[in-house]
């Protein structure tokens, strides 16, 4: 065989493995029918406007002319680590909250609840936006992070830049998945939608 022909095979068997281990993490780990009492309990308390506070480029610009620049990079550091549990606790609860929209698709078709079917097909494409647009922030500061540990004394990382790749955006997706659980929520009286508005 050909080194030509080989990278492909390789590429495409590479691919095939992460499915695979995708598939079998969702089997170890995933719920089948995650239900409104299996919700709240996994979902991580998000303070979203301190979320959109960090993404804010007007926070950045302050430290940027108040501050030297190596106390400036050391901000930087912190401030991509904070971005990077943020995105990864809204992913989480995406996640989870999109698990739980497909139950209550599914449910809907039993009770024939036309509003709570509507809610939760909006609901699970809005996890799903909100997930996407984690995982390319992910990337990109895993890679600030990767390139501030190898060359620290290149130019420090903009958040700027992460308004084109959607920082913002993902608090938008957020506050729309908020919207959404609350109403789906309602279905489960007052009480249940006030204890889901704590937690999301």
């Amino acid at each position: 065989m050909h080194l030509e022909t080989l990278i492909p095979f390789a590429a495409l068997l590479g691919l095939f493995g992460l499915f695979a281990l995708r598939f079998l993490y969702e089997w170890i780990y995933g719920f089948s029918d995650r239900t409104a009492q299996d919700l709240i309990p996994y979902l991580h308390k998000i303070d979203l406007s301190a979320v959109r506070n960090l993404f804010d480029p007007q926070e950045e610009t302050y430290f940027q002319l108040n501050v030297p620049l190596r106390e400036f990079r050391k901000i930087q550091w912190k401030r991509c680590r904070l971005a990077q549990q943020y995105v990864r606790n809204l992913a989480h609860n995406a996640r989870v909250i999109q698990e739980w929209g497909r139950f209550e698709r599914n449910r809907s078709r039993k009770t024939l609840d036309a509003g709570v079917r509507r809610a939760s097909v909006e609901l699970t494409i809005v996890c799903a936006q909100c997930r996407i647009c984690a995982a390319i922030l992910q990337l990109q500061l895993h890679w600030w992070l990767l390139k501030m540990s190898i060359l620290p004394f290149t130019a420090p990382p903009s958040f700027h830049f992460l308004l084109r790749l959607g920082s913002m955006e993902i608090v938008s997706f957020y506050e729309k998945i908020r919207n959404k659980a609350g109403e789906i929520g309602e279905s489960y009286g007052e009480n249940y939608k006030a204890r889901l508005a704590q937690v999301i």
